[in-house]
C-alpha cells in the first residue's frame, strides 16, 4: 500500500475536547437550574455544587459568555 503525501486529519487536542465539554455541561446546569426556579422548585444541592465548582475556575469573561446564552 503506498503511503499518502499528506498526513491524515487527527483529533482535537484533548485540552480543547475537554474545555468545549465543560462549556456544554455548563449550558446543560444553567438550563436545568432556571428549570427548577420556574417551577417553585428547591434547588437539588448537587446541581448548584457541580455547577459552582465548574464556573468556579473560570474567568470572568468566561462566565458573562455563559451567562448571554440565555
Amino acid at each position: 500500500m503506498k503511503k499518502s503525501k499528506i498526513p491524515p486529519i487527527g483529533v482535537r487536542p484533548y485540552h480543547i475536547f475537554e474545555a468545549e465539554m465543560i462549556e456544554e455541561r455548563i449550558k446543560e446546569l444553567k438550563e436545568a437550574i432556571k428549570r427548577f426556579v420556574d417551577s417553585n422548585y428547591p434547588l437539588p444541592i448537587k446541581i448548584v455544587k457541580e455547577y459552582n465548582d465548574l464556573t468556579a475556575g473560570l474567568p470572568k469573561e468566561e462566565t458573562d459568555e455563559l451567562d448571554e446564552l440565555e
